[in-house]
């Protein structure tokens, strides 16, 4: 019995050692597969028979087998490669990838995924990468911001699919423009237009599209132009005049103009933001009808199409931005909708008293509302579907709530200054004259269908600053004068970079851009470090499209394998957890290269060696054992 137990104990040595040498031998074998992990096999002895011995009961060992299968996890050696979807895991973490037919997961640390037929992103069995899905919309083709976990996308993580290889256009949403405008010696220099009765819109009250140019070039200071798209993609430009606001008098009574600085060393300057007047399709009998029956025809008057947007800029005495206006036109045609609103005054000129403050972006630029291609609803600053603001309305409006028909396609003006809280901040308080600043209707109603401190252009011109009486600066007049009282606007945070200053001359200061685009055919896609996957396209805008999803595992050692680079999830193994490339314990991803097999060949060669000398021990005791047998048997002859 002992002989036998002997011989079943060498057995046990020869099967695990041939074990062993499988477990090495698929090592070496895979040397070269991707992403490929190496095993290890430990070793652990056998049952133990107790026999009597002199000093009591002894033990006796009965083989060896497998211990445990050590699945090695450690980081294999890069190879770069020309696939921009080859990806490398660099730190912990699984890819997951589902086969489409079911919803079985399984994970991966081979990155050689390619686009097939159908667009999906898929390994060499078909399986799909996952990812989160990044908002394409709210994206103006750089980088978007991360969250504070590192997770750009939304939701749960689906199947990464290129659904289009072009890119649809994008409206334009925002422009940004930062100018440097001429701080003369001489301000009348840089005051092309006046207008004695409203000193800050003089440029408003002059355009005149019926004339070719609509701005005559000795009617401002300054110009800058920047290109835009419409929802088709369509190119369009829009124009910004700028024009200082100067104390210029003259010997008529009263003064032509006269502006009093609300502080000492402030300066002035108007705008007006304009487009081409044989583009502009507004149609404002479309608001006034929410159900369609009216025309859809443009109905904005000849002479003041392409008008959009004005205001005024406050500069400090260091020539930096310190507030700012913008209003919008808001009143429909006085043959539409019962004669609410006018567009023009008696002289032909643009009608201040239809132009309201503009409503604020949720990042707090002032918007205006153009209109490229004629589609109801879009050419209201505010409109809730059911009256746009006018005079007369009942409805009331705030300035964080613009034209939600127009989501998308209303365009923010960003010169350098944003309003923190989205709400303009106008005077208050009394004039120079003592007498109370309060705000009426253009009309000479009561102001209560406006928000409260929503003053028009008009309020703005014809009731605090026409006073006769002394203003800020001590200087007394007689007649009616014009005075910008503290300045405009109150905004209440300036953007410490691309900001409009006052300097020594008339130029763009860098980080003029727009966040519209045209369409675009697919060039590539690429893969950062954060496992976001981004194509660029041929119209030189790069999109991000999704966020590669990475997994990890309370006890990765218990995955199963399932052959082909894959593992699944088990009981021992624990639940995957997710997250982005280079957070937590999570690695970063690299594109363009592919994690090679972690065998080490010099370690798996000595690996072989000693397996296969432990094997030969073990088949030299069961030859002995055999022999020892047979001289028990001999006995017997």
């Amino acid at each position: 019995m002992s002989l036998t137990a002997s011989l079943w104990t060498s057995v046990s040595g020869l099967l695990t050692h041939g074990e062993k040498m499988n477990v090495v031998g698929n090592n070496i074998a895979n040397v070269n597969t991707v992403g490929f992990k190496q095993q290890r096999m430990d070793f652990q002895d056998f049952v133990y028979q107790s026999i009597g011995t002199a000093g009591g009961t002894g033990q006796i060992g009965r083989g060896v087998g497998i211990g445990l299968i050590f699945n090695d996890f450690s980081q294999g050696a890069v190879e770069t490669t020309t696939g921009s979807t080859d990806i490398t895991i660099q730190g912990n973490g699984f890819f997951c990838v589902k086969p489409l037919s079911n919803n079985v997961n399984y994970y991966t640390r081979a990155g050689n995924f390619t686009f097939n037929n159908a667009g999906y992103l898929v390994d060499p069995h078909g399986y799909v990468l996952q990812g989160w899905m990044i908002d394409r919309d709210s994206q103006t083709g750089s980088s978007s911001t991360r969250t504070g976990a590192g997770i750009i996308g939304t939701g749960s993580p689906v199947d990464i699919c290129l659904d289009t290889f072009t890119c649809p256009p994008r409206h334009t949403q925002s422009i940004t423009l930062p100018v440097n405008l001429r701080n003369s010696i001489i301000p009348a220099e840089d005051d092309k237009c006046m207008d004695a009765d409203a000193p800050m819109f003089a440029l408003l009250k002059n355009w005149d599209a019926s004339q070719d140019p609509p701005l005559g070039q000795d009617m401002y200071a300054y110009q800058s132009t920047m290109e835009v798209y419409d929802e088709a993609g369509r190119l369009h430009k829009l124009t910004i005049y700028f024009d200082r606001i100067s104390n210029v008098d003259d010997a008529s009574a009263p003064p032509k103009q006269h502006i009093g600085d609300g502080s000492a060393g402030e300066s002035y300057w108007e705008y007006i933001i304009t487009m081409d007047p044989t583009e502009d399709m507004r149609d404002f009998n479309s608001d006034w009808d929410p159900a369609g029956n009216a025309s859809t025809s443009p109905n904005v008057p000849d002479a003041l199409k392409g008008l959009l947007g004005a205001g005024t800029i406050t500069f400090n005495s260091a020539g930096e931005m310190k507030d700012m206006t913008c209003f919008v036109p808001h009143a429909v045609p006085t043959s539409v909708g019962g004669g609410y609103g006018t567009w023009w005054n008696g002289a032909g000129e643009a009608d201040i008293s239809a132009w309201v403050p503009a409503p604020f972006s949720t990042d707090g630029f002032p918007m205006i509302a153009p209109n490229f291609s004629g589609t109801a609803g879009q050419q209201m600053a505010y409109y809730d579907g059911t009256n746009p603001v006018q005079a007369g309305s009942t409805t009331t409006y705030d300035y964080s709530n613009p034209n939600r028909f127009a989501a998308g396609r209303m365009i923010s003006i960003d010169f350098g200054l944003k309003n923190k809280d989205r709400s303009w901040h106008f005077p208050t308080g009394t004039l120079p004259d003592g007498s109370a600043i309060a705000y009426t209707a253009a009309n000479g109603t009561p102001a209560g269908h406006y928000p409260v401190g929503m003053p028009n252009a008009w309020n703005l011109v014809n009731n605090p600053w026409q006073v006769a009486g002394t203003d800020p600066s001590g200087t007394t007049y007689t007649g009616p004068s014009k005075l910008l009282w503290n300045g405009l606007g109150g905004f209440s945070e300036v953007q410490p970079t691309r900001t409009t200053n006052l300097g020594d001359n008339f130029y763009e200061q860098p980080g003029k851009q727009q966040d519209g685009y045209t369409y675009g055919d697919l060039r590539y896609v690429n893969v950062a470090t954060d496992g976001v996957l981004s194509a660029s396209y041929s119209n030189g805008i790069t999109l991000q499209l999704y966020q590669i999803t990475l997994y990890e595992f309370p006890s990765k050692q218990n995955l199963r394998r399932e052959g082909g680079n894959l593992f699944t999830e088990t009981r021992e193994s624990g639940q995957a957890s997710s997250g982005a490339a280079g957070t937590g314990t999570f690695g970063t991803t690299l594109g363009y290269s592919l994690e090679q097999s972690n065998v080490d060949l010099s370690r798996e060669f000595v690996n072989m060696i000693t397996t296969q000398r432990g094997f030969q021990a073990n088949s030299k005791g069961i030859t002995t054992v055999d022999t020892m047998l047979e001289t028990v048997i001999n006995m017997k002859r």
